[in-house]
């Protein structure tokens, strides 16, 4: 197999030969999970390297596919064009490749060809900023995915119809919900996924883990984001954590009892309404539901279901 052909199945084999990197076993891993799998998302801690990884399959994707376009988006002009773009310009003028591929502020193209085959930054603020790109063989990368709004990661994944197109997501994940989400949970039959912690990598700083662990505690939502490269246990402003609604969805026992369980959801004067519902082994009665009333109220249907489950126990 000559050279190029070799490159275009091999993408670690162009990243250690063409880009001189000496990619880490995840970053070889997930190189490899873009040349074999369709769509692929990839959560980590800080610091691991994935802007690395996404410049070098960048070159790696124009270079070895006749009229590619690699598509590359962030949510900010900031982390697209000071970090993302700026690595590709880093690693491009190292290569083996620096004259065949023509950097710009804005774009990367084909020495000779810039109308179709090349790389473009476009920042995730509108939906329309990712339409209108079809090619055979495209690349798009999404950096801090987790931050990208769902409609802009929709109109990427409806560009995706050529026979070689492939989508990369990748991030912190921030967010307990999204497409960059559910591509780990309810779609994960869809995705290749992985997760990269930063204890596991050699270019992350320990002073720096062991700060944040002190700081804010080693099972905290920091922690968990920004050093493991897990999904925080619930969003800043949910009353309920993420974990103990997980653990609802799993099958329990509910052993015969005699004791009644009482569950109330106070709504007061609002909009929703108070709902008061009762259990005893596995009977759940039907929920009592009213609005526009007081706490007291509230108290006094307790109050009252509560007498009336006595009296009719001791009448058996």
């Amino acid at each position: 197999m000559n050279g190029p052909m070799r490159y275009a199945k091999d993408p670690v084999l162009f990243l250690r030969e063409v880009l001189d990197m000496d990619p880490d076993d995840w970053q070889s891993a997930t190189a490899m999970d873009v040349q074999d799998h369709a769509k692929v998302a990839v959560k980590s801690g800080q610091g691991v390297g994935k802007t690395a990884l996404e410049a070098g399959l960048c070159i790696w994707f124009l270079c070895c596919r006749p009229y590619a376009k690699v598509i590359c988006t962030a949510p900010t002009m900031q982390q697209l064009y000071d970090v993302l773009w700026a690595e590709i310009a880093k690693w491009l003028q190292s290569s083996k490749v620096k004259d065949l591929l023509i950097w710009t502020k804005t774009k990367v193209y084909m020495n000779g060809d810039s109308e179709r085959w090349f790389a473009t930054a476009k920042t995730a603020t509108k939906p329309e900023n990712m339409q209108g790109f079809h090619e055979d063989h495209m690349l798009i990368i999404v950096d801090e995915a987790s931050g990208v709004a769902d409609p802009i990661i929709e109109a990427i994944l409806g560009t995706l119809t050529g026979i070689d197109n492939r989508l990369l997501l990748m991030g912190n994940p921030n967010r307990t919900e999204g497409v960059f989400y559910d591509a780990f949970n309810k779609d994960r039959e869809r995705w290749k996924t992985r997760t990269v912690s930063s204890r596991d990598s050699k270019r992350t700083s320990r002073d720096n883990i062991e700060m944040l662990e002190a700081k804010y505690g080693k099972d905290s939502d920091v922690v968990r984001v920004r050093v493991d490269g897990k999904f925080p246990k619930g969003g800043l402003d949910s009353f309920i954590p993420l974990e103990y609604a997980e653990c609802c969805s799993d099958p329990v026992t509910v052993p015969d009892s005699n004791m009644l369980h009482v569950g109330v959801d106070v709504a007061r004067f609002g909009d929703d309404k108070t709902i008061i519902t009762t259990r005893h082994g596995m009977r759940v009665d039907p929920q009592l539901k009213y609005a526009k009333q007081s706490t007291m109220v509230t108290v006094g249907w307790v109050l009252a279901i509560c007498r009336e489950w006595i009296d009719s126990w001791t009448r058996r």
